[in-house]
C-alpha cells in the first residue's frame, strides 16, 4: 500500500486554499460538464448506469475543493463582520464603591481630522465644507442628555421627576461641562477667534465669561462626541464608562447617601436603552396609607376641646438655605401643636416646595414617639372622659 506523501519533517503537506477568483474559474471551467451529468442523472435517477456514476465520481474529486473553498470563504466572512459589531455597553446604577477620588483620564480619540473639529470654532475653520465643533456639539449633547438620564434613573428610581431633571441639569449644564473642559486642558487647545482670549480682539470685541464657558461647554460636548464617532466599535462603551466615573465625582454625595438593598434590580443599553428582563422592587406602600400630615391629625386633633395642627414657616430670621445640589431655595416649615392652653412643635422638615417641607415636618413628629405619646393619651383621656360622661347622661333618662 502506497503511503501519503510527507515533507522532509514528517508533517502533513498544508494545503493553500485558492483564492476567490480561482475558485470561481475552475468552477466556471466544470460548469458544462456538470450540467450535462445533472440532465443526464435527472433522466436516469436511481438507476443511473456505471459510466455516469464513474464520470460524477471524477468529476466530484475536480470540483469538491473549490466548492469547500467557497464555503470557507464565506465562513470568514460572517467572521468579518462578527468582529465589526459593535460594543453595546449595559448600564448599571452608581455604587457608592464607584464614586472616583479623582476625574478619570479622557478616552483617545481615533481619528485626527475628528479631533481637530472637535476642537475647532465654526469663526476658524479653513474651507466652509469643513466641521466645527457644533455640528459635533449637537450630537454629543444627544449622547450626554441620554447617558445621563440613564444612570440617574437606574441609581435613583424612587426619584420625583423634577428632582430627576435637576439632578440631569447638574450633569450638563455649560457650567460643569466647563470646569471639565478646563480640568482636561481642552481650553489650552480650542482653536477660537482672537475675542475669545483673556485680551479679547486688539482695539476690538471681547468674549464675555458666559460666551467663553458656553463654548468650552460646547467642546466637551464636541469631544464626546467625537471619541463615538471616531471609533465605531468600542467608542460608546468607553465614553458610558468615562461618563459613569466622571459624574460621580459631581455628585458623590447623592450617590453615597441612596439607600442600596445590595442587588441591583435593572440595567440599560445605549444607544437603543432595552430594559433587562429582571424584576424592579416593589413599589413602597407609602401610598396606600396616607400622607404623614393625615397621619398626625388623626392621632391628635380634636374639635372639642380645638385641638389642631398648624404648619409654619421657620425662615424668617434665618440664613436662606439651599440645595447643595442644585442652589435651588430651600423651604424650613414646622409642624405645632396648638391646643391644652399651648403651643408646642412637634417636628421640622426641609425640602425645594412648602408642601413637601410640611409632609416632611410631620413624618419628622410621628417619629418623636415620647412627645407624641404624651398628647396622644391626653386625647385618649379626654375622650374617655367623654364617653363616661355620655354613658352616665343615658341612665340618668331611664325609668
Amino acid at each position: 500500500m502506497s503511503k501519503r506523501p510527507h515533507d522532509g519533517d514528517g508533517h502533513e503537506p498544508i494545503t493553500k486554499r485558492s483564492k476567490p477568483a480561482d475558485t470561481l474559474g475552475h468552477l466556471a471551467a466544470n460548469a458544462d460538464e456538470l450540467i450535462e451529468c445533472m440532465q443526464m442523472l435527472k433522466a436516469q435517477g436511481n438507476g443511473a448506469n456505471t459510466a455516469l456514476k464513474q464520470r460524477l465520481s471524477k468529476l466530484s474529486q475536480k470540483i469538491l475543493p473549490s466548492i469547500t473553498d467557497l464555503a470557507h470563504e464565506e465562513e470568514d466572512r460572517e467572521e468579518s463582520l462578527e468582529s465589526l459589531r459593535p460594543e453595546v455597553p449595559v448600564l448599571t446604577a452608581w455604587t457608592p464603591s464607584e464614586v472616583a477620588r479623582q476625574l478619570p483620564p479622557v478616552p483617545p480619540i481615533l481619528n485626527s481630522a475628528i479631533e481637530r473639529a472637535s476642537f475647532t470654532h465654526a469663526g476658524m475653520v479653513a474651507d466652509k465644507d469643513d466641521q466645527s465643533y457644533e455640528q459635533l456639539e449637537w450630537l454629543g449633547d444627544a449622547y450626554l442628555y441620554l447617558i445621563a438620564t440613564a444612570f440617574i434613573f437606574l441609581t435613583f428610581p424612587r426619584l420625583k421627576h423634577g428632582d430627576m431633571c435637576q439632578m440631569r441639569e447638574v450633569l450638563v449644564r455649560n457650567a460643569t461641562l466647563k470646569e471639565y473642559s478646563v480640568h482636561y486642558g481642552f481650553d489650552k487647545r480650542a482653536i477660537f477667534p482672537t475675542e475669545y482670549g483673556l485680551g479679547g480682539r486688539q482695539g476690538g470685541s471681547k468674549a464675555s465669561s458666559k460666551e467663553r464657558a458656553k463654548a468650552l461647554g460646547d467642546i466637551f460636548e464636541a469631544h464626546v462626541a467625537a471619541i463615538i464617532l471616531s471609533d465605531p466599535i468600542q467608542g460608546v462603551a468607553k465614553t458610558t464608562s468615562w461618563l459613569k466615573r466622571l459624574w460621580s465625582t459631581t455628585i458623590a454625595e447623592q450617590i453615597r447617601k441612596q439607600k442600596w438593598q445590595g442587588k441591583q434590580t435593572q440595567s440599560l443599553v445605549i444607544p437603543t436603552m432595552a430594559s433587562s428582563s429582571v424584576e424592579p422592587t416593589a413599589q413602597p406602600q407609602k401610598s396606600q396609607r396616607g400622607s404623614a400630615k393625615d397621619a398626625l391629625s388623626a392621632e391628635l386633633v380634636l374639635q372639642e376641646p380645638r385641638v389642631q395642627i398648624e404648619y409654619r414657616s421657620m425662615d424668617e430670621g434665618r440664613p436662606q438655605k439651599r440645595d447643595p445640589l442644585t442652589k435651588l431655595k430651600l423651604f424650613t416649615q414646622g409642624a405645632f401643636l396648638i391646643g391644652y392652653g399651648e403651643t408646642v412643635q412637634l417636628g421640622i422638615g426641609v425640602a425645594k416646595k412648602k408642601t413637601e417641607a410640611n409632609e416632611r415636618a410631620a413624618e419628622n413628629a410621628l417619629e418623636n414617639k415620647r412627645l407624641i405619646n404624651v398628647y396622644r393619651e391626653k386625647k385618649q383621656h379626654i375622650m374617655e372622659s367623654r364617653r363616661i360622661a355620655q354613658e352616665g347622661a343615658s341612665k340618668g333618662l331611664d325609668f
